[in-house]
């Protein structure tokens, strides 16, 4: 077993995040940054497309001061889940099951964007709400409707009734059909012996490594390892701070799905968090923040990712 000296201490590196991320809070950069424990070092993670950016181009050339880990992707497209012709049914006297990973279609009447459940809730009044990304709603006027995987026909399902973009990434849906019944299980339907997985308890996540997997409309279940407690995204407009970076790739329609860890069971899980987004971000004029497709592009072009960031609201 080799070990190699730590040149940077925590404290170090705090100190060099926060600044790093006033930073990015001034020039609103496309951009990730958190704490390598690999690297001992800050990362910073964009598209090398972005650099020519002018504010990305000024927040990398600023930070340089900080001598962190630059990593560089190429921005290309790839298809991505597009249900083009989905069409709504009356489903009367119809119970329909709601569990967290299940798709959630966006809908103004002019413009579609797909997230995913993270988690359910119910208040005092026994109402029922889902848990979800902030950047998935479209405005005011659209309405909300569950779309679970492999589906054909979207079920009306409620109305957002809570949407915060900065500093966290969350958005609160009211469930307003009777007919669907939420279930605190995480979707996993492509495994035949464990197509439930039941939620034991909620745990914060608090070891880089950590083994974790997320399940959401587009990619399923996905896994990966925590690569950094401590982070920020910036996407051109939004700051969000406070994130967990985690090693797993996701697509459009993933964003707001469950985080969640397996126990030993297999079968029993623990929720850990909402996957915020899962991809570099990109600038689009005129559309959603944090939503890379772009505003009404459901069906559109998604990125190649490598990292994801979990949103921790529980």
């Amino acid at each position: 077993m080799n070990f190699q000296s730590a040149t940077n201490s925590t404290a170090k590196l705090n100190s060099r995040l926060q600044e790093v991320t006033n930073l990015a809070e001034f020039y609103k950069p496309l951009c990730m940054g958190y704490i390598g424990s690999k690297f001992n070092n800050i990362v910073i993670v964009a598209y090398k497309e972005h650099l020519h950016d002018p504010d990305t181009a000024l927040f990398i050339n600023h930070v340089g001061v900080y001598h962190p880990v630059f990593i560089f992707f190429n921005l290309t497209n790839n298809a991505i889940f597009s249900p083009d012709n989905m069409k709504f049914k009356k489903n009367d006297d119809i119970v329909i099951r709601a569990l967290a990973g299940d798709g959630i279609d966006c809908d103004n009447g002019t413009h579609r964007q797909f997230c995913s459940v993270g988690f359910l809730a119910r208040d005092d009044e026994n109402f029922n709400y889902i848990g979800t990304a902030g950047h998935c709603d479209l405005d005011g006027s659209a309405f909300y409707n569950l779309d679970p995987w492999n589906s054909t026909t979207p079920i009306f399902l409620g109305q957002l009734v809570m949407n915060n973009l900065e500093p966290l990434d969350f958005g609160l849906i009211m469930i307003l059909n009777k007919n669907i019944t939420p279930i605190p299980n995480i979707r996993n339907t492509d495994s035949e012996q464990y197509p439930e997985l039941l939620i034991e308890d909620d745990i914060a996540v608090s070891s880089n490594g950590a083994h974790l997997c997320f399940s959401g409309l587009s990619s399923h279940v996905k896994c990966g390892f925590v690569e950094a407690l401590n982070g920020f995204v910036s996407d051109g407009s939004f700051l969000r701070v406070n994130i967990f970076v985690v090693s797993m790739s996701g697509i459009h329609g993933d964003s707001g799905g469950s985080i969640f860890s397996y126990k030993q069971d297999l079968i029993h899980a623990s929720l850990n968090g909402i996957l915020g987004s899962s991809c570099v971000p990109t600038r689009h004029k005129n559309s959603n923040p944090g939503h890379p497709g772009g505003k009404g592009h459901p069906g559109g072009k998604g990125h190649p990712v490598t990292r994801g960031w979990i949103t921790w609201v529980i």
